[in-house]
C-alpha cells in the first residue's frame, strides 16, 4: 500500500493539497492542483516534483502516474522577477547545476541589477544637490514621467518647501537622458530645487538587462571554483554573488549605466 503527500516547499501562504487515499501498488494516481492556493512571495506555482530542488520527476496538475511506493511531491516555484529561465541560461553555459540552483543564481544576480538600477518597469529616484542646475539626469533613460516632487531649501535654513510639479513645469529632452526645468509653467523656475524626487517609466532596456544577466550568471558559475548544485546553499539554495571577480562584474554592470550626472 502507498500514499502521496504534498509538501509546500517554502510556501508562505495557503495550504497543501491532501490526498487521503491509500493506494495499492500499481494503482493510478491523479496529481492534484494547487487547490489550497499555496503562495510564495516573488514566485509563481509551477507544478510538483519528487525532489525539493526540482531535480526529480516533474508533474503538472492532472497528470496521472502509477504508484508503487509512498512518495512526497514538492511544490516548485518559478520566480516572477526573472528575465530569463534556467533553460535559457543553459543555452549559454554548460553546467551540472539543477534548475532550482540555477534559478537561485539568476534571482540573486537579478536582484543586484534591480538594487543598482531600479525595477524593470518603474523607477522612483531622488536627486539632490546644493547647487542645482536647469537639467537633471536620471540614472535611466526616461520614457514618461508619473510625478515629480521638487523640494526647495531656504538658503538661510528657515525650512524647505515641497511642491508637486505640473506637467508644464518640465520637459523630457529628446532621447530621455535629461529633464529640463521650465520657467514658463505653473510653477516657473529657471533651475531645479535642491532635491527632486521623480517617479518615471524608463525606456525599455530589457534586451540589455537580459544580456547583462546572462553574462553575470556565466561569470559567477565559471569563475567560482567547485560551484556545484550541492554547494549553492544546501537545501535552501541561498546565494551570494562572488566578490573575487568584482572587476569583471563591474564591466558588465557598466553596460547598464546611462552615464548619470545628477544635475547640470
Amino acid at each position: 500500500m502507498a500514499g502521496v503527500t504534498y509538501d509546500r516547499n517554502g510556501a508562505t501562504g495557503g495550504a497543501v493539497p491532501v490526498d487521503a487515499t491509500v493506494y495499492a501498488g500499481g494503482a493510478s494516481v491523479t496529481v492534484k492542483g494547487n487547490v489550497g492556493a499555496l503562495s510564495y512571495a516573488g514566485y509563481n506555482f509551477s507544478g510538483w516534483n519528487t525532489a525539493a530542488n526540482g531535480s526529480g520527476t516533474a508533474y503538472s496538475p492532472g497528470d496521472v502516474f502509477t504508484i508503487t511506493v509512498s512518495l512526497t511531491l514538492y511544490a516548485i516555484w518559478a520566480s516572477t522577477v526573472s528575465l530569463i529561465t534556467p533553460t535559457q541560461l543553459r543555452e549559454h553555459i554548460s553546467t551540472s547545476l539543477t534548475d532550482l540552483a540555477l534559478q537561485t543564481i539568476i534571482d540573486g544576480e537579478e536582484q543586484d541589477i534591480i538594487a543598482r538600477y531600479g525595477s524593470h518597469t518603474a523607477q522612483v529616484e531622488e536627486i539632490e544637490d546644493d547647487v542645482p542646475g536647469s537639467l537633471i539626469f536620471p540614472s535611466r533613460l526616461v520614457s514618461s514621467i508619473t510625478s515629480i516632487v521638487e523640494t526647495i531649501t531656504d538658503p538661510y535654513w528657515n525650512g524647505s518647501t515641497a511642491t508637486t510639479l505640473a506637467a508644464d513645469d518640465y520637459a523630457i529632452v529628446p532621447g530621455g537622458r535629461e529633464i529640463r526645468r521650465l520657467n514658463t509653467g505653473t510653477h516657473p523656475l529657471a533651475y531645479w530645487g535642491n532635491r527632486v524626487t521623480i517617479t518615471y517609466v524608463p525606456v525599455v532596456d530589457t534586451a540589455k538587462r537580459i544580456r547583462a544577466l546572462i553574462d553575470l550568471c556565466k561569470l559567477t558559475i565559471s569563475a567560482t571554483p567547485g560551484l556545484k548544485s550541492e554547494s549553492v546553499g544546501g537545501g535552501e539554495y541561498s546565494y551570494t554573488a562572488a566578490t573575487d571577480i568584482g572587476v569583471e562584474r563591474e564591466k558588465i554592470y557598466a553596460r547598464l549605466d546611462s552615464g548619470r550626472r545628477g544635475y547640470a
